[in-house]
């Protein structure tokens, strides 16, 4: 009983269960995608904030009644659909933060950041500044659906990841890659109304078959009430009831579809209805329609339209039994819409009810159609103008043919009635035979859907002609079209069809064009105003057509337009420096067809009115299209600079500029601003006039110009800028003033009148801010004043006086008030007394100082204070005098960060009588200073003369006073009309009146400032005079014959006389004396130090076989003889020569020479050594008899000059000896050795490397001897190429008449010498020769060879060309480049035979941006380079391969494209613009083949808008191009970075004071004793280092500091900082400094921190660049001033973590443990102790 009962109980229970099942399984299928939706939701929300450190917490969220979730259901159109992000950063800091969002279904719209902490924020990544501890971030992102036409199913709901991507930096400065992953979820719903209309189509009679029919047809409108944003319609399912009419039920209903947009984006023509979709319930009445919108690839319909659905009711009319009176229909729409919760449903009804009195359509209609709205009269007007009319205009229409019945409809013809203009008036203009067709167009499943795929339309002439059919055996295009070109051109056609298989709209799209040979004025064109087609459809009946519908399309003619742009290259323009290279560009929008063709053309540029001057460098016009540049004028009008540039010509064509917006001028220019411009954003105006303009885009009421404009910025210098001036010291009015740009000067008339000048100050407030409590100190000009504010000695050497009281303008004089002082050292100090301020001077002459008060007045950014004293600069002032004034000022300047005190001194301006001529005289001897002269001896003298001024010294003449007993002379070269070997020969001189002295002049002219000339002479002294020579004219003097002495009678004062023997002559001293006068210089006398004259035991002198000035040739023998004679009545013993062989001479050998009387010829008689190591040459002589001479001749040969040496100077000297008798050396002998210089170029008269056949070109071959030395005779040959024919051969030497060579062999040689500083040119013309015709091109070398004894062998470059086949006459003379017809690339490309071309180039960096690519500069590799049409802007595709015309540039630089046909095409590169600009577009003088053939465009580039650069218009039409180059320069770079470290750190406590020094530390550790942390003091010192790393001066007008929240700051520690209200500090000491490209510059900060107990860790403390200027106003390559964002090298970071010591933490730790092992031990043993009592 109990077993059964268990059972009972055991069934009982599995019953339940198994009830308990079902009902949870029913109740989980009806709610089942609620559960799961519950479920998900459930396990988003189970997400939590918490990270992998528990300082940082992250959670996305949305906020609903029930508090934070993560997931959202919300309306599409709803406006408050926000997502919140939550970042809390409890200690540490994070860095480097982003938020990425990954597989949303939604897009950012705003983000709401209250702190300012978002950084940059993209689709997908929004990146944070740095988050400190302490800091609660949340960020509100207002979202909204993503919205496409083609939209993912998957969007409508989803779940999006929401990812936190951070560095977290612990307490310990320990940085931690951090992660957070949030998902949520977005499901987008919505509240939408369907609408539904419906409309009587047609209502018409018909008879089928010998019965009278009716037919009603009803067009029934489906779609959704206008929203902004859409949710995808799964299906539209329309029902619409069957009628009865006048009682009888319709026999058949057709049904169709126009257009299905609505559910799936369908047009017409393009919708198809499938059967099934369609259900005809004529039991109950009604027709039942599903479109559906079926997912493709993930993807369905999601956008506005309608579903137009036509539905035909055919009725026999025996079945009509009563009167037809009206028809009523009922309708509804139910439309299933995508939604985030599940599919929603919208449906509507309708009931409509149609009169049918009248009858309505037919059964086949017709409808005109097209795409544009307007069709432009550009291309009539270019034909009304032009001499070769060439465009045809183009006009499309759809012709749509409404089936509504197809049985009985046999055949459907189509014509095209009329086409003709109109006028405002009505008026009708016929085209006629001026409109032809050029292709029509119908698409294959429209066809076979109407007409089967068995159907065929046939295309006839207006003769009846048939031209051409579309069937089956046609090929669609890659659009699914049958497309007809027509060959001829027909004005009209008729298009047939066979019957067709099913009702719906058959629809043509005609192309037909406007004849260029329409032969209409611009006046007429003028005057039409719209262009109408007729169109007529007929039906077959028997063997004739009955029209049955016709229709017109009027499409309006659109007037064309002048418009023009103007851009600057750079938009920022500097105050303070010459803005140089700035290109003008102006585009003439000439390229399409709605705008005016060009008749000539005037372009006004009108500066504002602070620019001072443009400089117009050079000019350029591209696609130019027959305009030219006429002239370019510059005016001043009203105070501005204006520049006219004027055209000439008639546009040919429209431009083929289409990327670069038409016809571009390009000017090259210079702008000069005016200094006292202050920073500002203005436009440059261009008004533009065109005499063919019909209209102006825009225009200009006052001048009925066009007008356009382009934005400029004024940079000037930041902050206060005090600026000097001096004016009225001219009667001229000229003036001088000088802003930022240092120390100018301007020159006075010396020894004039008493001057009274002007000093005007100015102050200009571009601080940024407001600024108050103004003092302004200055000085006057006076003996020894200093500058303000420097205390420099301005080194004024003139005392002015002031004349009166300085002025100031009104505005501020009654807030100012002004001080004066004798005192030129005088402060601001008005407290005081040693400065003796006084507002009330007794004599205003005496007044050195001046103090400006300005009370109590807020002086605004962009005020500008004038103040102006006047001086008396006295008169009579000589040369090299100077006056300068100075002032400055300091105030407070106020901002959001607080008041600081700043100053602001002005640039010294002066003036000066000039420095006169200033000349450095120096004279030496080659002998010393102190050296001996001896007899004989030939001496160098040498004198200089610098300019040591600043003005030129003029007509400087030196009259050299020979020392006595000298003459003046050179070394004669030996030849046939001179001395057999190089001797010294005496030149005349003149007797100087005033000391009886022999000289020579030097008239030397002009010697610029800096300059130094200098002059040498030979001078040989003479034998002294004896005793007797010397007072032979002496009253007294005799000679004793018995003695043999000389004697003088000298008179004594008795009358007696005495005899005074005289044994020597006086002492003679050698002394140079220069006499120099120049303009404006009194006669300057110089004398040399003299040197003592001896009369000499030997007489030695040396001379060479070459003269100074002639050149040796290497290899060439030279000897020098050295003459020595014994001057003694004693013969000398072993007389010794010695000579150091100097370098570049080679040993031969040495030999002294005798008399051979027999012979009676100079034999060697003695021969020396030479010693190889010291390269000592010695001869020793045994002896000499009194009186004798011995020449000791020592041969040499020049050596070989090194490769890159051409000529050498070689000097030397020898010195002679003997036993008991000193040393003589002869005066240095100078020898030049030189060889030929050749600069040797070929060029050639070719436009380009390619050549036709049979074109002429002359190869010109220039060599320039630029040695010091002949190149003797040498050979010019050249193997000219096979493929050239030489026609004629020319030479000429500089500038005399070209001489002829025989042109009859191809091998070309010419001997001939060129002397130096001689060019030859040798002149080669040929003719290219005919290639067989295996060859398409050849390409040949040119190279001209040198040779000569002198210059061994040397080659000219290379000359490269190729020669191409000429096209053949039948080739095509289209000028439009080709594109295949099937891009893809046919199997088997059907390629016409013609010839085609080339066009290549080279990228490079023009380094020295001369505007020429040089052999040295560097190559560009790796830039991608594209082809246009350039008539169409399309990218070129191969002929062959079907790929598009792109490629880089390679290694060397160079690109290539090949197989292209005569046309016209751009070339355009891809450069990265934000490192590289390009040099001057073809800049003049410069070669064609080496200049840069671009200029910088926008270009739109796979959708994306580009900078690139492009060329002009490149026509290829008989060889192909080369040399299309780029040449690239460096942009100007502005790039300041600041490092941040900590250099130092002290602690202080009652353990005392601690530092610690570190070098480049950006974590910086300290460890303080746990019993001394409590009140320790950590002082911090901070190191920022500011690095210029662009390439143009920066300053660092302002740095910021964001003082950590934990650390003090002490102004008395840190002078240069200041605090600002917004807790951050800020210093501006670098303010004027200029750091320069890479220069670095550094300041100090210091902070203290106070430790407690709780405060220990890490102190992170940033610092950023503030404020930065450059005087080009270029912003930052890399980063923004005081914006915070991570990664930018302006912000810089430094941490500083206090810790406790760790060794009293571990002992800590370990008396922890020990006690607790201690305790733990102790209670054991107390609880064993127990359990044994107990026990």
């Amino acid at each position: 009983m109990q077993e059964k009962t268990k059972k009972i109980s055991l069934l009982n229970k599995f019953i339940i269960v198994m009830l308990v099942i079902s009902i949870t399984m029913s109740n989980f299928l009806i709610v089942g995608k609620s559960l799961v939706t519950y479920a998900t939701e459930a396990l988003l929300d189970n997400q939590t904030e918490a990270t992998i450190s528990k300082n940082v917490k992250f959670d996305t969220y949305f906020e609903s009644d029930n508090g934070n979730t993560h997931y959202l259901i919300s309306d599409v159109n709803a406006s408050n659909a926000n997502m919140k992000v939550k970042l809390d950063v409890t200690a540490g800091y994070l860095k480097d933060a982003k938020i990425e969002i990954q597989d949303a279904n939604y897009e950012i719209n705003n983000i709401v950041d209250t702190l300012g902490k978002v950084q940059s924020a993209s689709e997908k990544q929004i990146n944070l500044r740095q988050i400190n501890s302490g800091e609660n971030i949340e960020l509100v992102f207002a979202i909204g659906t993503k919205t496409a036409n083609n939209m993912e199913l998957a969007n409508v709901s989803k779940d999006s990841k929401v990812i936190l991507r951070a560095i977290y930096v612990d307490e310990k400065g320990n940085e931690i890659e951090l992660e957070k992953e949030i998902i949520v979820n977005v499901s987008w719903t919505g509240t939408f109304e369907n609408e539904i209309n419906m409309e009587l189509a047609k209502y018409t009679n018909f008879v089928q078959n010998g019965e009278e029919k009716v037919l009603v047809q009803v067009l029934a409108t489906s779609g959704l009430k206008d929203t902004q944003n859409k949710l995808p319609i799964k299906e539209n399912n329309i029902e619409v009831s069957i009628p009865n009419l006048a009682g009888a039920k319709p026999e058949q209903v057709i049904v169709f579809a126009k257009s299905t947009m609505a559910t799936n984006g369908k047009e017409e023509g393009n919708t198809i209805l499938p059967e099934e979709n369609v259900i005809k319930d004529l039991e109950n009445g009604t027709v039942k329609i599903k479109i559906e919108n079926k997912e493709e690839n993930g993807k369905v319909w999601a956008d506005e339209g309608n579903d137009e659905i036509l539905l035909t009711y055919i009725y026999n009319k025996k079945d009509i039994t009563e009167e037809i009176k009206a028809i009523a229909l009922k309708g509804s729409s139910e439309m299933s819409i995508y939604s985030g919760n599940g599919i929603n449903t919208v449906k509507n009804e309708i009931t409509s009810e149609f009169d049918l009195t009248n009858l309505k359509g037919s059964i086949i209609s017709i409808n005109l159609d097209t795409d544009i709205e307007e069709i432009s009269k550009g291309k009539m007007y270019a034909n009304s103008v032009m001499q070769n009319k060439q465009y045809e205009t183009i006009v499309e229409t759809k012709s749509l043919v409404e089936v509504s019945y197809k049985d009985i409809v046999s055949e459907i013809k189509i014509d095209d009635t009329d086409t003709y203009f109109t006028d405002e008036n009505g008026n009708k203009y016929l085209l006629g035979g001026n409109i032809y067709y050029k292709s029509t167009k119908i698409s294959k499943e429209n066809f076979e859907k109407i007409l089967g795929t068995d159907g065929e339309i046939k295309i006839l002439d207006e003769n009846g002609n048939v031209i051409t059919l579309i069937n089956n055996s046609l090929q669609a295009n890659e659009n699914g079209d049958y497309v007809i070109e027509y060959a001829s051109k027909y004005s009209k056609l008729s298009f047939i069809t066979t019957k067709p298989v099913s009702e719906g709209e058959l629809c043509i799209t005609n192309q037909r064009a406007i004849s260029k040979e329409l032969v209409s004025s611009k006046d007429q064109i003028s005057m039409f105003k719209n262009i109408v087609t007729q169109m007529k459809v007929d039906l077959k009946e028997m063997d004739s057509y009955i029209t049955i519908d016709s229709k017109e399309i009027i499409i309006p003619l659109a007037e064309t337009v002048t418009s023009a742009n103007i851009s600057l290259s750079t938009n920022v323009l500097s105050t303070v420096v010459n803005n140089e290279d700035i290109e003008i560009k102006l585009e003439l929008n000439n390229a399409v067809e709605t705008s005016d063709l060009y008749i000539d053309g005037t372009f006004k540029i009108e500066f504002p009115e602070y620019v001072e001057d443009v400089t117009v460098k050079n000019s350029n016009i591209l696609y130019s299209e027959g305009l030219n540049i006429k002239e370019i004028t510059k005016q001043i009008e009203n105070g501005k600079v204006v520049l006219y540039v004027t055209l000439e010509g008639i546009q040919s064509q429209f431009s083929t500029g289409t990327v670069t917006n038409g016809t571009n001028i390009i000017l090259g220019t210079d702008i000069k601003t005016k200094l006292l411009t202050p920073s500002s954003d203005n436009v440059i105006k261009l008004y533009y006039q065109n005499k063919n303009a019909v209209s102006y885009e825009q225009i200009d009421e006052s001048t009925g110009m066009g007008y356009n404009e382009t934005p400029v910025s004024f940079v000037s210098p930041t902050g206060m800028l005090a600026v000097n001036k001096i004016s009225d010291y001219e009667e001229t009015g000229k003036s001088i003033i000088s802003v930022n740009q240092g120390t100018v000067v301007d020159k006075i008339e010396m020894d004039s009148e008493a001057i009274e000048a002007k000093m005007d100050l100015m102050l200009i407030n571009n601080t940024g801010s407001v600024c108050n409590s103004l003092r302004v100190l200055g000085r006057i000009p006076f003996e020894g004043n200093k500058k303000v504010g420097t205390d420099e000695d301005l080194q004024t050497t003139v005392n002015t006086n002031m004349i009166q009281g300085l002025s100031i303008d009104e505005k501020y004089a009654q807030n100012a008030k002004i001080y004066y002082s004798e005192n030129g050292e005088a402060t601001d100090d008005l407290a005081d007394a040693n400065n003796l301020w006084t507002e009330n001077p007794a004599d205003f002459s005496k007044v050195k100082s001046y103090l400006v008060v300005l009370e109590n007045y807020e002086f605004k950014q962009g005020e500008t204070i004038n103040m102006t004293y006047d001086f008396r600069v006295p008169e009579m002032i000589d040369l090299n005098n100077f006056l300068y004034g100075s002032f400055g000022a300091t105030y407070e300047k106020t901002s959001e960060f607080g008041v600081q005190e700043e100053t602001a001194v002005a640039d010294v301006v002066g003036l000066t009588t000039g420095t006169g001529p200033v000349m450095e005289i120096n004279q030496t001897v080659s002998v010393g200073e102190n050296g001996v002269i001896q007899e004989g001896q030939i001496v160098k003298y040498t004198f200089s003369i610098k300019n040591a001024g600043n003005t030129d010294i003029e007509n400087l003449k030196v009259k050299y006073l020979l020392p006595d007993y000298s003459v003046y002379g050179e070394f004669v070269e030996p030849g046939s009309m001179g001395p057999q070997e190089s001797v010294f020969m005496e030149i005349e001189t003149q007797v100087d009146e005033e000391t009886g002295k022999n000289y020579t002049e030097f008239d030397i002219g002009t010697v610029a400032p800096g300059e130094t000339v200098e002059k040498e002479l030979l001078v040989k002294f003479n034998e002294l005079p004896s005793i007797a020579d010397y007072y032979a004219d002496q009253e007294g003097f005799f000679y004793d014959e018995t003695s043999g002495k000389y004697y003088i009678l000298v008179q004594n004062p008795d009358g007696t006389y005495t005899e005074t023997e005289v044994t020597s002559v006086p002492d003679v001293y050698a002394v140079s004396t220069l006499k120099i006068t120049a303009t404006d210089l009194e006669l300057k006398t110089v004398e040399g130090k003299p040197n003592k004259v001896e009369k000499v035991v030997l007489l030695v002198s040396e001379k060479s076989s070459k003269a100074e000035n002639v050149a040796l040739k290497e290899n060439e023998n030279l000897t020098y003889t050295i003459s020595i004679k014994n001057n003694t009545d004693k013969k000398l013993e072993e007389v010794v020569l010695e000579k150091v062989l100097p370098q570049g001479l080679n040993f031969s050998k040495v030999y002294a020479e005798e008399y051979d009387e027999q012979e009676e010829v100079y034999k060697p008689a003695i021969e020396g050594t030479y010693n190889e190591g010291t390269r000592l040459v010695s001869l020793t002589i045994p002896e000499l008899e009194a009186g004798d001479m011995k020449e000791v001749k020592i041969e040499v040969t020049a050596a070989s000059l090194a490769q890159d040496e051409y000529s050498k100077t070689i000097t030397s000297s020898s010195t002679v000896y003997a036993k008991d008798v000193s040393k003589h050396v002869t005066t240095e002998v100078k020898n030049l050795v030189a060889k030929p210089k050749l600069a040797i170029e070929q060029t050639d008269t070719a436009n380009g490397e390619y050549v036709s056949e049979r074109e002429e070109i002359t190869f010109i071959l220039t060599i320039k001897n630029e040695g010091q030395i002949s190149t003797e005779k040498i050979k010019i040959e050249s193997k000219i190429s096979e493929y050239f024919i030489p026609t004629n051969i020319n030479y000429g030497i500089d500038n005399e008449e070209k001489t002829n060579i025989s042109a009859g062999s191809n091998n070309i040689l010419l001997e001939k010498v060129i002397e130096p500083g001689q060019t030859l040119t040798l002149n080669v013309t040929v003719n290219a020769v005919d290639l067989p015709n295996t060859l398409d091109e050849i390409t040949v070398e040119n190279v001209f060879t040198l040779t000569g004894d002198l210059i061994g062998e040397l080659k000219s470059n290379t000359v490269v060309k190729t020669i191409e086949q000429s096209p053949e006459p039948n080739d095509p003379g289209d000028n439009t480049p080709e594109e295949p017809d099937n891009p893809e690339g046919p199997d088997d490309p059907i390629i016409p035979e013609i010839k085609t071309y080339k066009i290549k180039g080279t990228a490079w960096l023009d380094e020295n941006s001369n505007g020429a690519r040089e052999t040295n500069e560097k190559l560009f590799s790796g830039i991608r380079v594209i082809l246009l049409n350039a008539k169409t802007g399309d990218i070129i595709v191969d002929r062959t391969t079907g790929k598009a015309k792109e490629t880089t540039t390679l290694e060397n630089g160079t690109y290539e494209f090949d197989n292209l046909v005569q046309g016209e095409y751009i070339v355009v590169f891809y450069h990265d613009s934000s490192i590289y600009g390009l040099t001057e577009y073809a800049k003049p003088g410069v070669d064609s083949n080496i200049n840069s053939d671009v200029i910088l465009t926008k270009i739109m580039d796979n959708g994306e808008e580009k900078t690139a650069a492009v060329t002009n218009t490149i026509v290829i039409d008989e060889k192909s191009i080369s040399n299309i180059d780029i040449g690239l320069v460096t942009n100007k770079k502005a790039d300041l970075k600041l490092d941040k470290y900590v250099s130092l750190i002290t602690v202080q406590n009652k353990d005392g004071v601690k530092t610690y020094n570190y070098t480049d530390t950006t974590l910086a550790k300290v460890e303080i004793s746990a019993k001394r942390m409590a009140g320790s003091v950590v002082i911090v010192e901070y190191i920022m280092v500011v690095t210029n790393e662009g390439n143009i001066p920066m300053y660092a007008k302002n740095i910021v500091d964001y003082m950590p929240k934990d650390m003090k700051f002490n102004s008395d520690l840190n002078p240069n900082w200041y605090a600002g209200n917004d807790g951050n500090l800020y210093n501006n000491e670098l303010s004027n400094t200029v750091i320069n490209p890479g220069e670095s510059k550094n300041i100090k900060l210091i902070l203290t921190k106070t430790m407690t107990e709780n405060n220990t860790g890490l102190s992170n403390n940033r610092a950023e660049i503030y404020e930065a200027y450059n005087e080009l106003g270029i912003a930052d390559i890399d980063s923004v001033p005081a914006n915070q964002a991570e990664g930018e090298d302006d912000l810089g970071t430094a941490n500083v973590f206090v810790t406790v010591k760790t060794g009293e933490e571990v002992t800590y730790i370990c008396t922890i443990l020990v006690a607790l092992v201690i305790f733990v031990t102790g209670v054991y043993f107390i609880r064993r102790k127990t359990s044994r009592y107990y026990n």
